[in-house]
């Protein structure tokens, strides 16, 4: 076996060695014309011609995902927003939720209904709101949500969900979904959530998820 070695001036050396094994032909590998930077690597193009190349950075995978839900129901009413009685689900329950639900990274912040980001970024932001009426039809029920670039001096519909009532004479429950992708770019960039239905209705809430919102950064604006 062939070897290069490279005599240091304190009397040890370093040493190029060739494969262990016979190779199946004559490679050439040509080296770069100039050092390259920091962190990169040798690359080969397959055919023996070496560049510097630089690791793309790892892109982290979830580094936001947060869950919070309306633990008291509220009676008698057929539209509104939800600016109060929320609580955040996490392995650390609060108002009496169970401990099996998980959050990953920093929380989302809630101030009398409106939600505020922890950090810039795509977020998929979604809203589940549970009705109940009973010995009453209604035509619809819809939940919304509502979003800002100014704090909420103005705002407009970002994403509505329908669910489809009936005449019933019994105790009906029906679930409205809305979602969305807000592009989060500072921390005047805010939701709230809002229902309305054909008339009177109860929203749903408790203790475990029945009317809640989810929010998953997805990746960087």
């Amino acid at each position: 076996m062939s070897n290069l070695n490279f005599l240091h001036s304190g009397g040890n050396k370093v040493t190029i060695s060739a494969p262990t094994n016979d190779p199946s032909s004559n490679p050439n590998f040509k080296l770069p014309q100039s050092d390259g930077s920091a962190g990169q690597v040798l690359m080969t193009d397959g055919n023996g011609n070496l560049s510097w190349y630089t690791i793309p950075t790892t892109t982290p995978g979830i580094t936001v995902a947060d869950s919070w839900r309306l633990t008291t129901n509220i009676s008698s009413t057929s539209e509104g927003n939800i600016t109060s009685n929320w609580a955040r689900n996490s392995d650390t329950p609060i108002s009496g939720g169970y401990p099996h639900m998980g959050a990953i990274g920093s929380a989302m912040t809630e101030s009398s209904g409106v939600f505020s980001f922890p950090s810039t970024g795509i977020y998929l932001v979604k809203f589940h709101c549970t009705a109940s009426i009973n010995n009453a039809g209604r035509r619809f029920f819809e939940a919304n949500i509502f979003a800002t670039r100014d704090n909420f001096s103005t705002s407009q519909m970002f994403a509505r969900g329908y669910a489809n009532g009936y005449n019933s004479s019994n105790h009906t429950l029906w679930t409205a979904v809305a979602e969305g992708m807000f592009d989060v770019k500072n921390s005047n960039h805010k939701v709230k959530f809002n229902y309305s239905s054909s008339g009177a209705v109860d929203i749903r809430g408790t203790n475990y998820n029945l009317t809640y919102a989810t929010f998953i950064r997805l990746g960087d604006t």
